[in-house]
């Protein structure tokens, strides 16, 4: 044994850490101020409905498949992942409800009749634009750890920083929508 490691918060963060360094050889304790683990990553039952009170989105399953085999477990034994055909569901006020289909297809012309957008290329464009950016990125921030001097050092954030004018960095959120509102 390493040493012990004393973890505040059983959220995912705390919860991967936690992995990793008992896998390195360390005792970990893990804290945490809830009744539950998980963090954000929980859910509220009431009346035999379940309401997700986090994310209500999974994404990078690879990343959990990746901490279970670090821990020598087989994630399939836990976890059966489903594509779904909706990444959402939005409800309005006025009674329209939006269905975020994850074709595209049926997600242009939900676009077209459900909120009145003529056309949606802009709104793909912007979509294929944010994908763009992941892909220049995430090798840089998601998959590698930023405290190594190595990780600055390689092809992937070479090509990142070649590439910051596409990213949008001098913009606010707000500044970017409002350009794609102008070209809709």
């Amino acid at each position: 044994m390493k040493g012990q490691v004393i973890i505040i918060g059983s959220g995912i963060a705390g919860l991967a850490t936690a992995v990793r360094l008992a896998v390195a050889g360390y005792q970990v304790k893990v804290f945490e101020a809830n009744a539950y683990p998980g963090g954000k990553l929980s859910n509220i039952a009431l009346n035999g409905y379940r309401f997700d009170a986090g994310p209500s989105l999974f994404t990078l399953p690879e990343q959990v498949n990746e901490l279970f085999s670090l821990a020598g477990k087989n994630p399939d034994e836990c976890f059966e992942y489903l594509r779904v055909n909706t990444s959402g569901h939005y409800f309005y006020e006025d009674g329209t409800i939006f269905h975020a289909y994850a074709d595209r297809e049926k997600l242009a012309k939900e676009l077209q009749e459900k909120l009145g957008l003529s056309n949606p290329k802009p709104f793909f464009d912007y979509l294929d634009k944010a994908k763009r950016k992941y892909v220049l990125m995430a090798p840089i921030f998601i998959e590698r750890s930023l405290h190594r001097l190595k990780n600055y050092l390689n092809f992937a954030t070479i090509k990142g920083i070649a590439n910051i004018f596409r990213l949008d960095i001098n913009r606010s959120m707000h500044q970017v929508l409002c350009h794609l509102n102008r070209h809709t």
